[in-house]
């Protein structure tokens, strides 16, 4: 029989991680596995900020994965500390700190950007092809499995590729999950700014003091500025607030690159009510850093998808939730090597066939699917309460609360953690 064609669509985490677990589980003459990424290189996009990764889920997929080593050798243990503070008045409300025992300590963070590097670096050589845009998948079979038709919008000249089976790892707004299903992703009506501060420590000294060892929560007003510390004295910033959807982009999603300060003196006047020392957050920002973005969600009674041979979705084209909770990449990488698990079974359970044995194929999917969403309900749960926290009322009460309960359970040898 020949290899199983296997395309994934997406770079992130989610399918990285799976791309590597599948070369390691796999024989050459059991599967292909490639890669397909809209960005034309590694560094080509901002990647967001730092994440922590959590042993049952982040970490767990790399020790399968074999870079566990690797991550602790370059992730930083000392950032746990947690702080609220009233964005109307700049006081402090409420510290969490990292010395407390089980405040996240087995959760070390990672630059999102090295993350990439570490994943990308484990690969075999042309595994992923970047700089492909996808348009559409199309069946060869006429309504039966597959295998499939990958198009792609660019390179314009770009035939297209087979697959047997097609995963999407390609996020918010993928190109494979309407042919699962017809859920669409909510918005939020939260809209955020990634900003970065770089050398906080020597340029802005009041911002850096604010921010603390962690992360910084500054609430009030259905506003917050939440800033964090990264590697190489870089602080992040994301300014967020209600607004109606469009309001950063308006119908088109083009023009907002063209003037970046504009768009900062925009944001700085969304935080009228604000105390005079958060607007350092955003004048201390390299204006180029800046990223808008509309937080959607996919609701968590609609984490489900209908089972087609030869297709399935993983990470956020799958559970799509906004970022309250800390859990998005954590629970991506966890379906990667659930997922890889899956296939590797339905290799071990095939006797003598010829061709892609797409019943089987189903069944090792369906297996995956149930664990994925059992796993994804309640984190996504747990981060609807915590946007509905931050941005409602009493927000700085009500989160400095949260946080009490959790600080309350590990000084009496619990363990309460939300990552970030």
């Amino acid at each position: 029989m020949p290899p199983l064609r296997i395309a994934i669509l997406g770079a992130g985490p989610a399918g990285l991680t799976l791309a590597r677990l599948l070369q390691l589980q796999t024989k050459p003459e059991q599967a292909t596995i490639t890669i397909y990424e809209r960005d034309t290189g590694i560094d080509s996009r901002n990647q967001g900020g730092t994440l922590d990764l959590h042993p049952e889920t982040g970490q767990y997929a790399l020790k399968k994965a074999g870079l566990l080593e690797e991550f602790l050798k370059v992730a930083r243990k000392e950032v746990a500390e947690m702080r609220v503070y009233d964005g109307t008045d700049g006081r402090l409300n409420f510290l969490l700190p990292a010395s407390l025992e089980g405040s996240g300590q087995d959760r070390p963070e990672i630059d999102r950007v090295i993350l990439r590097r570490m994943l990308v670096n484990s690969l075999q050589p042309d595994t992923i092809q970047w700089g492909h845009r996808i348009s559409d998948i199309t069946s060869q079979s006429h309504g039966g499995p597959g295998p499939y038709s990958i198009n792609f919008s660019s390179p314009h000249d770009l035939s297209p590729v087979t697959a047997d089976l097609v995963i999407g790892a390609d996020g918010a707004f993928s190109k494979l999950r309407h042919l699962l299903t017809p859920i669409k992703p909510v918005y939020s009506g939260i809209c955020m700014f990634d900003l970065m501060i770089p050398n906080a420590d020597q340029t802005h000294p009041l911002v850096s003091q604010l921010t603390g060892e962690g992360l910084s929560f500054f609430l009030g007003g259905h506003k917050a500025i939440i800033s964090q510390r990264n590697s190489r004295g870089v602080i992040r910033v994301y300014v967020s607030f209600r607004k109606e959807q469009g309001w950063i982009f308006g119908e088109t999603f083009e023009g907002w690159e063209k003037d970046k300060e504009e768009l900062m003196r925009k944001v700085e006047g969304c935080l009228d009510g604000y105390d005079e020392k958060m607007m350092q957050f955003v004048q201390a920002a390299d204006p180029e850093s800046i990223m808008p973005r509309e937080i959607f969600a996919i609701p968590t009674d609609k984490y489900t998808f209908e089972s087609k041979p030869g297709l399935t979705l993983l990470g956020d084209a799958a559970h799509l939730m906004s970022p309250f909770a800390g859990e998005g990449v954590n629970l991506a990488m966890a379906d990667s090597a659930d997922l890889a698990d899956s296939i590797t079974a339905y290799f071990s359970n095939l006797k003598g066939e010829t061709r892609t044995n797409y019943g089987l194929l189903d069944d090792a999917l369906n297996v995956f699917k149930m664990k994925m969403f059992k796993r994804a309900k309640p984190a996504g749960e747990e981060s609807e309460r915590n946007g509905m926290i931050a941005f409602g009322d009493n927000a700085v009460k009500n989160m400095s609360g949260k946080m009490g309960m959790w600080k309350e359970m590990m000084e009496s040898g619990g363990k309460a953690w939300v990552g970030h």
